[in-house]
């Protein structure tokens, strides 16, 4: 196997920067392969610039530690190569690691109703792209409504999803492309753009085990 090598990198920032300091970010690398070890974190100066330790020839999904959530990843480009996803195959493509985030992602909020129609407080509200998008976890969301059954997501990427309020669903089973197929009846589905606001009403489904 190649050795080891170091890789450079920077974050730019689309939009206004606003809530957001880079030394407060991390560049995380989660290698696919179970062979490899532990998650590569590269630490981000003020500049945007950081550097990674240790990257071999292989695949890593990328992503940022500590991005507010008013933001969303955008784009990550290795060399003049864009990267579709999150996944880096790092013995095809050579170059510094260059990711762009965004301040001008989408709200999407709502309220939900119990079978009462009375608002339904502290229930599970998941965000999951549509297609589901296993590869780039950071798409999806998950948040509890509030005293009032209202909830708010920021920082959306612009794209299709569907919402889902399902009792006793745990974040994890959404990425979980067949459960959430097998769902799809219980979703609300949504479309955003960027800078965008939606509101949803949403009638609370039975819980699903």
């Amino acid at each position: 196997m190649n050795k080891a090598v170091a890789m450079s990198g920077r974050i730019d920032i689309e939009g206004v920067r606003q809530n957001l300091q880079f030394t407060s970010l991390r560049v995380l690398l989660e290698p696919e392969s179970d062979f490899l070890a532990g998650s590569l974190i590269g630490e981000v100066k003020p500049d945007g610039s950081f550097l990674l330790d240790g990257v071999l020839p292989s695949e890593y999904t990328v992503s940022i530690v500590g991005l507010p959530s008013e933001y969303y990843l955008k784009k990550v480009q290795v060399g003049m190569q864009d990267v579709a996803g999150r996944k880096v195959d790092f013995k095809q493509n050579t170059g510094s690691l260059d990711i762009r985030i965004s301040s001008l992602g989408g709200t999407i909020s709502g309220t939900i109703f119990d079978g009462q129609q009375q608002p339904a407080i502290g229930v599970n509200v998941a965000l999951v792209p549509d297609p589901p998008r296993p590869d780039a976890p950071d798409l999806y969301k998950d948040l509890r409504t509030n005293a009032q059954g209202q909830f708010t997501i920021l920082g959306v990427a612009p794209g299709h999803y569907q919402v889902f309020a399902i009792q006793g669903a745990e974040a994890s089973r959404y990425l979980d492309s067949d459960w959430v197929t097998s769902l799809r009846d219980y979703a609300q589905e949504v479309s955003i753009e960027e800078n965008a606001t939606v509101t949803l009403t949403i009638n609370e489904d039975a819980q699903q085990k």
